[in-house]
């Protein structure tokens, strides 16, 4: 059957070589017009629940809003585990679906049990329920301000020229190519549509308009807080009055009144008598236009700067947003205001770039390699048919990957470099045995039919077996099989092209004597003819060693082997009981995701809830110093450093969109290092964070100083340690001594660093009890609450639309009375009498201090133990 194939094909050599053409050919286009990314992007079984709660204490978001969100979801099928978040101000529902569960299905159920609830707080915002899709960051571009210049008027004018150059990226278009790629990205890419689609500022202070009155000013005019806001809300307006139609003609009425900026906030009025104004909002009270009281300091290379993260959606190229960016911050930079510039760093391209090259240069080797190895012991048309094996694997791979929707990522350039040494073994093998039969006298055609034929059951099994064993990867469910989805299918792609090619095309080509493809071939190699010359001449020598080589030691030893089979079995045992021992023992470290020389180092120092930001900014200082001082110790003379980013008052690590990308608050700092590239400098990734933990100094208030690597190719996997303990919630003081006890245990144990628990305590808490007089003065709690609210957190007006930004309109006291304790004093309670109390009268005050956040799962408590091995001292997870 196998001899009539091959005779087919052999008979058909025309088609064979289209068909061999239209496979380079397609494969070339394929790869050419094929999306390329850091990652694969895709949706994770993952539905998120968002509810805002501003002002509100974690504990009270866990019992308003958490709990009732689990009561509402729990119920539902296919949920594998649900996660709350209760955080201040805002509470989380995290829903973690079974695989193969019908998504948007659970996500529906889920939107709708959660718009049922009846009995979430009045002041809750709107919920938010989505499932989370894997994104990676594309490139970020840093906007640096003048290093002399502070205050709220320099802060305004560089978010908008952030803001300015945002607009600018969303607008770039991609550049043009030449050559090759030109040819295909004019099949594939529309010059006119922009190539960036988001961009989104890091740690950016949302903008608010402050209206500040003093109490006194208050009183002085008989109003209060509440009173302020509602009379704003009914000037601030504007309200369509319909559609006048007439005879000559249509006029739309309309009642236009409102200002979105604090000058026009500032001239509307508070109180009228007879008709006039007697008193504008401008006569009691600061306007202040500017952002919220959000604690957030960025600083790129020792200036002030805001962020900019330029990501990338599903339908993107990476590499086109990469080089858009570049140009269009080249050029940028020539026209920024004095003191201003532009800076680009994780950049993400830099490693599918570095990839991408190394499977070219993989492939070339490789196929130079075959091809001047066969050369040197068979001859030169076998060599070089059999090295074609190689080129038409992989670009029909490439066909059977743009079929299938993939795109050129990491994991995919993985697995053809893994698949470059196996796909040509099978052709090398038919290729062999057919230049073994011409040497026995048969013709070519015969050749290559007997040679084939024979060797087919052997090869057709090894590639089987090796497809089979990377087949069950095409069924791993989960974030993982969708993560390495590609790998086995490149891999599988390219073992079953090869088998086709072995088979079909290549004794097509060996069947007859030297063709029209031999002739051309031979013509293109002209100029190489002297190198050919000398490789013939080495394949008389090399023979001849070869078959002394076999006759004089193989051939014994197969004899003996044969005579003795114990030997071979027991020295090939040996050898694998010794690999297991070394493996088993730890001689061989083992992990399931190495980590790979990383092109950016962190160092993220958080200090308990309500620290002022500037014990952050102080301690991130520090440790951009010893950053710096490191650099100065281990290479003086060379760049070691291509940006330093420190921030404060929120996290920039490269996280995928979720939870944990949001961390903010004025208790955490951050310092992020952008190294050169790997071959410019002599230590490693690993080694630096090493020196630089050591160098760093302790801050005894801190609750956590982690140092971790980041910004390069890694996997979908975490720390190495990471684990929860559960417990129910009136067992909270178990829990916390038991994770107290494996945090201890951990930082026991030589080579395991940077060990933590979720733990984090939150702010002083003044908690506020209405006394008996003052119900019997007809105060209540919900009155109470809103005196206090109003005057510390403030009177929400509304939300007013400027640009693209929601712009809150706030009521509230000065800013120098919101932050001292004493003015609580201050604050006034309105009874039935119409008497305004002190707020000391009317209840009683006790501080306390609870969690900064609560974390559950499954309805239990949890608490999260992370820690990392520092591999740099030889310790394996």
């Amino acid at each position: 059957m196998i001899k009539r194939i091959v005779a087919w094909a052999i008979d058909r050599s025309a088609a064979m070589n289209t068909l061999m053409l239209a496979i380079i050919l397609a494969g070339l286009f394929s790869f050419g017009v094929m999306r390329r990314e850091s990652f694969p992007e895709f949706e994770l079984e993952i539905i998120l629940v968002s509810v805002p709660y501003p002002g509100a204490a974690p504990a009270v978001t866990e019992e308003s809003i958490c709990q009732k969100l689990e009561s509402a979801i729990h119920p539902i099928a296919g949920i594998k585990q649900l996660t709350s978040v209760a955080a201040e101000g805002v509470g989380y529902a995290i829903v973690e679906i079974y695989p193969g569960e019908d998504a948007q299905k659970i996500l529906n159920e889920i939107r709708g049990a959660v718009d049922r609830i009846p009995s979430l707080p009045q002041l809750a915002e709107n919920k938010d329920v989505r499932q989370i899709t894997m994104r990676n960051p594309a490139i970020r571009v840093g906007v640096l301000g003048p290093q002399s210049v502070s205050g709220i008027e320099a802060e305004l004018e560089l978010r908008n020229l952030t803001e300015e150059i945002r607009q600018e990226l969303l607008v770039q278009k991609p550049l043009a190519k030449s050559g090759l790629q030109g040819l295909f990205d004019f099949f594939t890419v529309n010059p006119e549509q922009p190539v960036v689609t988001q961009a989104d500022i890091l740690g950016a202070k949302p903008y608010q308009i402050d209206v500040e009155i003093r109490e006194q000013d208050l009183r002085k005019y008989n109003l209060s807080l509440k009173q302020v806001a509602q009379i704003l809300r009914q000037e601030n307006i504007d309200i369509p009055g319909g559609i006048l139609r007439s005879e000559v003609g249509d006029v739309s009425l309309q009642a236009k009144n409102k200002g979105v900026t604090g000058e026009e906030i500032a001239e509307l009025p508070l109180l009228r008598t007879n008709g006039e104004v007697v008193l504008k909002v401008k006569d009691i009270a600061n306007v202040y236009d500017g952002f919220a009281d959000v604690d957030s300091i960025d600083d790129v290379n020792g200036h002030p700067a805001n962020v900019i993260s330029v990501m990338r959606s599903p339908s993107e190229d990476i590499l086109r947003i990469a080089d858009a960016v570049h140009h269009y911050v080249e050029e940028r930079n020539q026209t920024m205001p004095p003191g201003y510039k532009l800076e680009v760093w994780f950049d993400q391209s830099v490693y599918v770039e570095e990839r991408m090259d190394l499977l070219m240069t993989n492939g070339l080797q490789g196929l130079l390699l075959v091809f001047f190895v066969l050369a040197l012991f068979l001859e030169l048309r076998l060599a070089f048919w059999v090295a074609m094996g190689i080129p038409i694997s992989v670009l029909g791979a490439g066909i059977v990957l743009i079929y299938m929707g993939q795109t050129i990522n990491m994991i995919s350039m993985f697995a053809f470099l893994l698949a470059l040494g196996i796909v040509v073994d099978d052709a090398i093998v038919v290729g062999e045995n057919i230049y073994r039969y011409q040497e026995k006298g048969l013709k070519p055609l015969q050749a290559a039919i007997e040679g084939t034929a024979e060797v087919f059951p052997a090869v057709s099994a090894s590639v089987s077996t090796t497809i089979i064993a990377f087949a069950p990867l095409l069924f791993i469910a989960g974030i993982m099989g969708k993560f390495f989805a590609v790998m086995p299918a490149a891999v599988i792609a390219m073992l079953a092209i090869s088998l086709f090619e072995c088979v079909l095309i290549l004794p097509a080509h060996l069947g007859h004597e030297s063709g029209r493809i031999e002739s051309v071939i031979r013509w293109i190699l002209t100029p190489f003819r002297p190198l050919l010359w000398l490789i013939q001449k080495a394949n008389q020598s090399a023979s001849w060693c070869l078959h002394k080589v076999i006759h004089q030691f193989y051939m014994p030893s197969l004899r003996i082997s044969l005579k003795f089979p114990l030997i071979p079995i027991s020295v090939a045992t040996a050898l694998l009981v010794i690999t297991l021992v070394v493996v088993a023992r730890g001689v061989i470290p083992f992990v399931f995701f190495p980590k790979m020389d990383s092109f950016v180092l962190s160092a993220k120092v958080v200090f308990p809830d309500g620290t002022p930001s500037s014990v952050p900014d102080a301690a991130t200082k520090e440790l951009e110093a010893v950053a710096l001082q490191l650099k100065k110790e281990v290479s003086p003379e060379r760049e070691l450093y291509k940006v330093v980013h420190r921030a404060v008052g929120h996290a920039t690590g490269l996280a995928s969109d979720g939870v944990s990308s949001g961390e903010a608050g004025s208790f955490i700092g951050v310092v992020d290092i952008e190294l050169v590239d790997s071959s410019e400098r002599s230590y490693t990734s690993q080694e630096l964070i090493s020196k630089w933990r050591e160098l760093a100094p302790e801050f005894p208030d801190a609750e956590s100083l982690i140092f971790t690597e980041g910004g390069g190719p890694g996997g979908p996997g975490g720390k190495s340690i990471e684990f929860k303990l559960l417990a129910p919630t009136k067992k909270m003081a178990e829990l916390e001594a038991a994770a107290a006890d494996c945090v201890a245990f951990l930082n026991a144990k030589p080579g395991v660093a940077d060990v933590e628990d979720d733990i984090q305590i939150g702010k002083e808490e003044y908690r506020f009890k209405i006394k008996e007089d003052a119900q019997v003065m007809g105060i209540s709690t919900a009155e109470l609450a809103d005196a206090v609210r109003g005057a510390f957190y403030g009177e929400e007006v509304m939300r007013l639309q400027r640009g693209r930004h929601e712009v809150k309109l706030m009521v509230r006291y000065p800013e120098e009375q919101r932050r001292r304790l004493l003015s609580l004093s201050d604050v006034r309670v309105r009874g039935n009498d119409k008497a305004e109390r002190p707020i000391s009268e009317v209840a009683e005050i006790t501080k306390v201090r609870e969690f900064a956040e609560l974390n559950r799962v499954n309805q239990l408590r949890s608490i999260t133990i992370t820690g990392d091995v520092d591999r740099t001292q030889g310790v394996t997870p």
